[in-house]
């Protein structure tokens, strides 16, 4: 069995109509093309090959939850909850499964600023139930379960 992480992730915050479209294209290609280039290059191989195996793609709360300083962001994210989709029914015939993990907050370089901002972190915090952000580890042990055989 074989298995694929796209886990890319790049925000440029930036004011909704401030954003240029380089820093757009640029957030796109890191973030949604790059996992469908992944995705195809791996698959082809597997494909012929005959490998069985699984795909987990990193979204975000933010394909769902807009925030407007990061649009490109949430919208490269929203992409890739829209091309899992389309991959799961795609590679459905090859036994090839496809999911995405869509966390909220999670403790990575990426919140760094937040993390030094209290203010900032009150506020992410305070969108969370459990009032807290998560764990690279609980993200990991998602995934982990995904590409196993148990979540066939």
């Amino acid at each position: 069995m074989s298995v694929l992480v796209n886990n890319a992730g790049i925000a440029l915050p930036a004011d909704f109509l401030e954003v240029s479209n380089a820093d757009f294209q640029k957030v796109l290609n890191a973030n949604l093309t790059s996992s469908f280039l992944a995705m195809q290059r791996a698959l082809k191989s597997m494909i012929t090959a005959g490998i069985e195996g699984a795909i987990v793609n990193m979204s975000t709360v933010n394909a769902q939850v807009a925030v407007p300083s990061i649009a490109a962001y949430c919208a490269s994210k929203g992409g890739i909850m829209q091309l899992t989709k389309a991959a799961t029914l795609a590679l459905a015939p090859h036994n090839i499964r496809v999911n995405a993990v869509g966390p909220g907050s999670i403790d990575t370089d990426m919140m760094a600023a937040v993390n030094a901002n209290p203010g900032a972190m009150t506020m992410v915090v305070s969108r969370n139930p459990l009032r807290r952000i998560g764990s690279q580890r609980e993200i990991g042990d998602v995934a982990a379960f995904l590409e196993s055989s148990k979540a066939s």
